[in-house]
This record gives C-alpha cells, sequence and structure tokens, in this order.
C-alpha cells in the first residue's frame, strides 16, 4: 500500500466535537478493536491486499483528500480549527496517516488524530507527535478486561500514553462512559489514578456517555447489536463522574 493512498469511509464537514473550532474530519478504515458499543462498526474491517475492500470504503491519494479537508479553510482560521483524523483507528494505516500529517503541515493546516493508541510505540509516537493535537480515546485499564471486552491488551495503549505525556505531546483524553463496561468502580478509580498522575500532561479530558444512536448501522450491515436495548446512562451518572474529575483537574467536559 503506498504512503500516498489509504482508504477512508466517510468525511464530515463542520465537526464541532473532534477538536477546537470548526474542523473537517475524515475517518480512516480499520481498526484492530472490536468495542461492544462502537458507534461507526462499518469502520472495523482493515484493508488488505487481494481481499474485496471493505462495504463503503473509498480509496483515495493524500493531495485529494486534503485538498477536499481544506475547502473550509475560512472557517477553520475564524474558529481555531482544522483538520481530524478520526476512523475507525487512523493507526491502522500509519503510512498513509505520516503522509497527511505532513501534508497537513506544508499547507499550515492545523492537525489532530484521533486514536485508541493501539500500536507499536515505535510506530505510534513518532507519528503522533507529528499532529498538532491528540484525542486520545482511554477505555477499559485492565487489560485482561479490554482483552476480553474489545480483542486486545492494554500495554500499547498505555505505554503510548505515557510517553506521550513525556514528549508533552498536545493532549486531549477521551472516556466512553458505558453502563457495564467502563462504568464500574474499579475502572473508574483506575482513571481518576491516571489522571492524578499525568494531570500536567492532559489539557482537556472529556466525558462520553454511551447513547445508542449507532443502532440504525447494525442494522443496516446485517450484523448483530452488542449494546441492543441497553438504555442511555442517566445524567447523574456523567456528572457524578465529572465532579469527581474536576476536584483533581480544571478542564473537564461532558460531551466531545
Amino acid at each position: 500500500m503506498s504512503a500516498e493512498n489509504g482508504w477512508i469511509f466517510d468525511l464530515k464537514r463542520f465537526a464541532v466535537h473532534d477538536g477546537p473550532g470548526i474542523r473537517s474530519t475524515a475517518f480512516l478504515q480499520g481498526c484492530p478493536l472490536h468495542c461492544p458499543w462502537c458507534h461507526n462498526p462499518e469502520s472495523i474491517p482493515i484493508p488488505r491486499r487481494d481481499h474485496p475492500a471493505p462495504q463503503g470504503a473509498q480509496w483515495i491519494d493524500v493531495p485529494e483528500l486534503v485538498a477536499r479537508l481544506e475547502r473550509d479553510r475560512v472557517f477553520f482560521e475564524e474558529s481555531g480549527g482544522g483538520v481530524t483524523f478520526s476512523g475507525g483507528e487512523p493507526l491502522s494505516q500509519p503510512h498513509f496517516l505520516e503522509a497527511l500529517l505532513r501534508k497537513c503541515r506544508q499547507r499550515g493546516l492545523h492537525s489532530a488524530v484521533d486514536t485508541c493508541g493501539y500500536a507499536p510505540t515505535d510506530t505510534a509516537v513518532p507519528l503522533l507527535r507529528l499532529a498538532d493535537l491528540v484525542l486520545y480515546d482511554i477505555k477499559l485499564f485492565s487489560s485482561s478486561d479490554l482483552h476480553r471486552t474489545c480483542g486486545v491488551g492494554a500495554g500499547w495503549i498505555r505505554d503510548n500514553l505515557s510517553a506521550l505525556v513525556a514528549a508533552q505531546s498536545r493532549l486531549w483524553l477521551r472516556f466512553p462512559l458505558i453502563p457495564e463496561y467502563t462504568d464500574t468502580p474499579g475502572n473508574l478509580d483506575a482513571l481518576l489514578d491516571l489522571v492524578r498522575h499525568c494531570a500536567d500532561g492532559i489539557e482537556r479530558i472529556s466525558i462520553l456517555p454511551f447513547h445508542p444512536a449507532a443502532a440504525h448501522k447494525y442494522h443496516r450491515l446485517g450484523i448483530p447489536n452488542p449494546m441492543q436495548g441497553v438504555p442511555m446512562l442517566p445524567e447523574k451518572a456523567a456528572q457524578k463522574l465529572l465532579d469527581r474529575l474536576k476536584a483533581i483537574h480544571p478542564e473537564v467536559h461532558i460531551g466531545g
């Protein structure tokens, strides 16, 4: 796969929850995690050589994609926005992501990467350091819980976050609050311990409460929805976590 080409499955203009200001977001195809609450289940299949393209995926080159993303440059400049690379998991296409980030630098575009951090450290950290902002999604702190729930261990995720904090990368931490999965006493305590340890290296924390908005995607794709019938969390659950986090960090928000 050429560094100047890669797979995306969607583009979103005028995004306001994918980093600061008004942004355009490119969603890269492929993710090694299989989170039961995934809002983009169509993004999970990783494109492979000699296999049919995943449903809805588009093969595109770097100049074309960046040209499409920067059509709203005037709004970026007025709002302090830019472009965001999300997914799926952008680190699943490291050469493509690197070429995109370097092109953004050449074009003077503020870049953000929304990542779960699951990739070898010698790949992930230098790559994420090319971005102006990293939106780091942290889900489950126990490696056994993460492996049982999402299919991967926590080692790379933990190590890469620590390395980015040490390198003083600009970081926003994002935490999905999911009933029966991440919303457990032990997992929430681990989140607070992390924030206490890394508070100076984290600029902002976003609590992302579960909602069933992606149910129609599972139906359209004809795949089981692991969260079928799970209700939205009561507002007081997110507010309680907000209050606990605000006691140790000044910038905590509910939502992206």
